[in-house]
């Protein structure tokens, strides 16, 4: 992952913790920036995990990436997933790929 990726990644976090506070537990950095394998068009993908992923949280987290480092000289976006841990344990039961890539590759934020 590269250093500007990385930064990028660390703004958004912190920012979230100013939102959420204690409800935020975990962000990941995963696909293809994470990989760096990523084109000029490819968005930072993001794992936010929060205590409770309520549609209200995951209307905000969208919100706030939608609007994030807009003036950014490398103005790619942010793409966030916002799960709660029983999701994510779902997931993981069901053997779902998506959550097991981000286990393997992930790169925690």
């Amino acid at each position: 992952m590269r250093q500007a990726d990385r930064e990028k990644a660390g703004r958004f976090k912190a920012r979230l913790q100013e939102m959420l506070g204690a409800r935020l537990l975990e962000v990941t950095a995963f696909g293809s920036r994470a990989r760096g394998v990523h084109g000029p068009e490819s968005d930072l993908d993001l794992l936010v995990v929060v205590d409770v992923a309520d549609r209200e949280t995951k209307r905000d987290i969208a919100y706030l990436s939608g609007d994030f480092d807009i003036d950014d000289p490398e103005p790619y976006c942010i793409s966030t997933l916002v799960m709660d841990p029983p999701r994510i344990e779902e997931l993981r039961k069901r053997e779902r790929r998506l959550i097991h890539d981000i286990d393997r590759d992930g790169i925690r934020v």
